[in-house]
Order: structure tokens, then C-alpha cells, then sequence
């Protein structure tokens, strides 16, 4: 599995992991779209296992933690695209 981050260094990484069929892990705030990066969102809250052959998804999991972590710029952290939608 692979991990997304957003950090600009990361991109090539990021744009290989596309091309294959393994499955990749983002981390969402605000709660997780149905689809991110042309793929479908899953609920990696769920199961651990599940996740690992679950094939060309994303692998949601929910920003968990206190108030500095909610408000973390982190790379890691993707704010949810259908909420930034509706907000715009």
C-alpha cells in the first residue's frame, strides 16, 4: 500500500502509484469523498486486511487525534474535496 501526501517532492511517487493497481492510503478531514485522484474512496477504518487487497481504490481513513492535529497543514492530511466544494 501506498501513502499520499500532497508535499510537492512527493508528485513522482505519487504519479507512479497511480499507474498501478495497488490500493493507496490518504488520510481525509472533514470527512471522506466518494472518489479522490480518479479512484474510488473506501472506508479504511473499517478493516486493516481488507485494505491490503482491496486493488485500485483509496484507502479513506478519518483524521483522528486533538485540536493541533485537526488544524495540522500536514502533506498527509487532504481536506475533503466535496466539502471544499460546497464551501467555495
Amino acid at each position: 500500500m501506498f501513502s499520499y501526501s500532497a508535499a510537492p517532492g512527493y508528485q513522482n511517487q505519487v504519479n507512479a502509484a497511480l499507474k498501478t493497481d495497488v490500493p493507496i492510503s490518504a488520510v481525509f478531514r472533514g470527512g471522506m469523498p466518494s472518489s479522490f485522484l480518479n479512484r474510488k474512496v473506501i472506508d479504511g477504518d473499517l478493516s486493516d486486511l481488507d485494505n491490503l487487497f482491496s486493488g485500485k481504490v483509496i484507502v479513506g481513513l478519518k483524521l483522528k487525534g486533538g485540536k493541533h492535529i485537526q488544524k495540522s497543514k500536514s502533506p498527509f492530511i487532504v481536506d475533503n474535496p466535496e466539502i471544499m466544494k460546497l464551501a467555495a
